[in-house]
């Protein structure tokens, strides 16, 4: 039986194959079906719709994407009226070549109908990939291959016309079914954007344009090139079947490429691996394909050994796809950019001159051609990597000297801002191994007895030795953390002493006076009530060097409070979500953590100061009461605090309300550390969350129920579509009602995938922020990357 899992994680994988199949399929079939003549019209208006697309891809689709996930606005309209503008500006420049390529205005109106069709099937794939709906996308590609090969059979499979007339019918009827599909979900009918945003739309797309066009033209874009000086079909025949048959290396290459980007723990295995294991795969690949095309392709049997030229051409392409991609893992994307640009120009400018000088142009010397233009760029490539490299390793071992890190926040009682502290500074120290991170804590032992590999100091503000400790753990600082938590409020009440914003105030003027940076975790700003807080705010506001808040609501306080602020502002998520990448460094497989998940359970979080009076904990008995009484599950109390006046009170005064169920229901020690706590909430059969935090180390894993309290839940609810409901209606509530809907959900293998897909693209931009944050710590690599 398929794991359900696996094969949601290849849906990506499985979307790519699919059109790379078409592809694929479309010229493989019509090498047998077509003739020679036929066959070399037929590659032409493919590579012309290949241009088209690519443009499209670099122009259009990759800014529609990236606008898409980082503003408010909806582009697709805009990106369709954009897609549909060039398609008919291309169709006009293609109608213009048309004498020189064969087609006939017959063909050029399809190929405009093809290159419209085309271009909104690649859109509404886009808009699917950002919905995460990659089962829509299969299915349309699917689709699309049956239907071709259905139509073009009535339509004529041995004839030039009739192939591309089912293509392009094909790509109208799957369209038109994608565009039903869209707007179930919503499609926009308006534009309201201005010249600022469609300025800086085009602006992203326009360095990829020349990559793009580049790749464009070593696929088989050379070939539309060559046609100005080989008039011989049969030559671009054989090119165009051989090169297809290697295109399977292409999709290599690019898993290849995805690998180094996104780096291993055993770097130096995978690098191994990569220069090893990739041209061998390559020569093995080559060969198959050699003795297939010698027992495919009789009429060109003598040109079998052809494919041996391309294997070492593409073992060279191999190389400096390699070295490119370690150099973008490194923050250097344009030596990619330059190397494809160059091969393209040293072919142009080789094939050029063996036209003047009248030199004879077969398959042969036209693929060593390429050969040689790809040994020139390697060895220029691998010159760059090796001194890019050694100037490196030069620059870290002169001047990434430790650094030493100071955070300052509310570590010691509240197990959420423990999370946000140890597993940035965790995160941190994995991107940039240079880092010496300490965290300070309300309460000695709260770091230093739970995690491994990071030092604490004790912060006390009420005597004159713990001021000194203070203001010496800044001296010996480079920079200063401020983090994590609501760190921007007066809701707890604020004078010149007491309260949060005059504690970070403090800190960061003591830094200041130092010459220390000053930067934050992602902290979250409140409204603030006071006009003295107000005051306070604006001035810790203005003296941080980089301001990190959790959500676009902070930083419109944040602007609100000191709108003369220059410092930079940017929204990261709660790195909370990065548990996952810290959580195997933690010892969590212990003897009572075992016992507690031994048996099926459901884990209840609750906040004692939303729960004071004694009607509402009434109600929580009785909901627990039916839960035991009428299902296997016992109950999990799990505290997110480790005072006794927060919810460790209420949770033993439930359990002594349900003392003959005492042997059902226990309450988490809270000792644990925040891993062993969020590992522990994942083996539940479901979580009724109040705490944030328990709800980030559970989503995308177990079932949640959420209640609201305050407006950080309500956003977290409504950001993954969970369930929930407002402890300020609690009044409403069935309890029996609740208690049949937490049999029900956590009786089942319920569906939390759509979470967890929401989550995944939360942590990948949520990784790119704490890029930016371990650049500011002294990682000049990783801030050109997030740059």
């Amino acid at each position: 039986m398929f794991n359900k899992a696996i094969l949601r994680k290849s849906s990506p994988f499985f979307d790519q194959i699919i059109i790379a199949a078409f592809n694929f399929l479309l010229l493989f079939c019509s090498s047998f079906l077509l003739n020679t003549k036929e066959f070399v019209l037929l590659s032409n208006f493919i590579l012309f719709n290949m241009l088209l697309l690519n443009i499209l891809n670099a122009g259009i689709l990759q800014p529609f994407m990236h606008k898409s996930r980082t503003t408010k606005d909806d582009w697709l309209v805009f990106s369709i009226i954009a897609s549909v503008l060039l398609c008919f500006l291309f169709s006009g420049f293609v109608f213009l070549l048309k004498e020189h390529y064969g087609f006939s205005s017959k063909q050029i109106a399809i190929l405009a109908t093809l290159n419209l069709f085309s271009s909104l099937f690649e859109l509404f794939r886009r808009r699917n990939m950002l919905l995460q709906k990659w089962y829509s996308n299969i299915v349309a590609g699917v689709t699309l291959v049956t239907l071709t090969a259905m139509i073009s059979f009535f339509t004529g499979i041995h004839r030039f016309e009739g192939i591309i007339e089912g293509v392009t019918l094909s790509y109208i009827i799957v369209v038109v079914l994608l565009v039903i599909q869209n707007s179930k979900v919503g499609v926009p009918l308006k534009i309201a954007l201005n010249k600022e945003h469609v300025r800086s739309f085009f602006t992203f797309g326009w360095w990829l344009l020349g990559s793009a066009i580049g790749f464009w033209f070593v696929s088989g874009g050379y070939l539309l090139w060559l046609s100005h000086i080989i008039h011989d079909s049969q030559t671009i025949a054989e090119l165009r079947i051989t090169q297809n048959l290697m295109s399977g290396i292409v999709i290599l290459l690019t898993v290849v490429d995805n690998l180094q980007m996104t780096g291993s723990r055993n770097f130096v295995l995978q690098k191994r691996m990569i220069f090893l294991g990739t041209p061998v795969v390559i020569v093995a690949y080559g060969t198959a394909m050699s003795l297939f095309f010698y027992a495919s392709y009789d009429q060109l049997r003598s040109s079998w050994n052809l494919i041996f030229l391309w294997t070492a051409v593409y073992i060279c392409l191999a190389i400096i796809r390699i070295m490119t991609g370690y150099l973008k893992s490194q923050g250097k994307a344009r030596p990619s950019f330059y190397s494809q640009v160059g091969v393209v120009l040293l072919f142009i400018l080789i094939t050029e001159l063996a036209s003047i000088t009248q030199q004879g142009l077969n398959p042969f010397i036209i693929v060593v051609y390429w050969l040689v233009s790809y040994l020139i760029i390697s060895a220029i490539t691998m010159t760059v990597v090796f001194r890019l490299t050694r100037a490196n390793r030069l620059y870290q071992e002169e001047n990434m000297s430790k650094k030493e890190v100071t955070f300052f926040g509310s570590v010691g009682y509240n197990i959420g801002d423990e999370a946000i502290a140890i597993i940035s500074a965790k995160y941190l120290k994995k991107l940039n191994n240079q880092l010496n991170i300490r965290i300070g804590t309300i309460t000695e032992g709260a770091v230093k007895n739970r995690y491994d590999g990071i030092d604490e100091f004790v912060i006390d503000r009420t005597s004159v030795s713990g001021w000194r400790n203070i203001i010496d753990a800044i001296k010996r600082s480079d920079i200063v953390v401020l983090g994590g938590g609501t760190m921007i409020q007066d809701k707890l009440g604020i004078s010149l002493t007491r309260g949060m914003i005059p504690y970070m105030l403090q800190i960061t003027m003591i830094a200041k006076y130092f010459k220390k940076t000053v930067i934050t975790l992602p902290i979250g700003v409140d409204e603030l009530h006071t006009r003295f807080g107000k005051f306070l705010g604006r001035q810790l506001i203005k003296r941080i060097d980089s301001l990190n808040v959790r959500d676009e609501k902070s930083k419109q306080l944040v602007n609100a409070y000191c709108p003369a602020n220059k410092n930079e502002v940017n929204v990261i998520a709660d790195p909370a979500f990065l548990i996952d990448e810290v959580m195997h460094d933690e010892m969590i497989n212990d003897e009572y953590i075992n016992r507690i998940v031994e048996k099926p359970f459901i884990a209840l979080s609750l906040v004692n100061e939303n729960i004071i009076d004694q009607e509402k904990t009434n109600l929580f008995v009785k909901l627990m009461k039916e839960v035991v009484s009428n299902t296997d599950f016992n109950i999990l109390l799990v505290p997110m605090d480790r005072r006794m006046s927060e919810e460790l009170s209420l949770f033993e005064s439930i359990r002594q309300e349900l003392i003959e169920d005492t042997d059902r229901i226990t309450i988490l020690n809270p000792d644990l550390n925040s891993i062993q706590i969020s590992y522990v909430l994942r083996q539940a059969k479901l979580l009724i969350g109040m705490r944030l935090h328990a709800m980030i180390f559970s989503v995308g894993h177990i079932p949640i129920i959420g209640i609201s309290r305050t407006t950080k839940t309500d956003t977290f609810l409504k950001q993954f579509g969970l369930e929930g409901m407002r402890i300020d209606e609690f009044q409403s509530w069935d309890y029996k009602k609740i208690a049949k809907q937490i049999e029900s959900i956590a009786s089942i293998d319920s569906n939390v995938s759509d979470q967890y897909q929401v989550k995944s693209k939360l942590v990948e931009t949520l990784k790119l922020g704490m890029n930016t944050i371990a650049a500011r710590l002294g990682n000049e690599r990783l801030k050109e990357s997030a740059l």
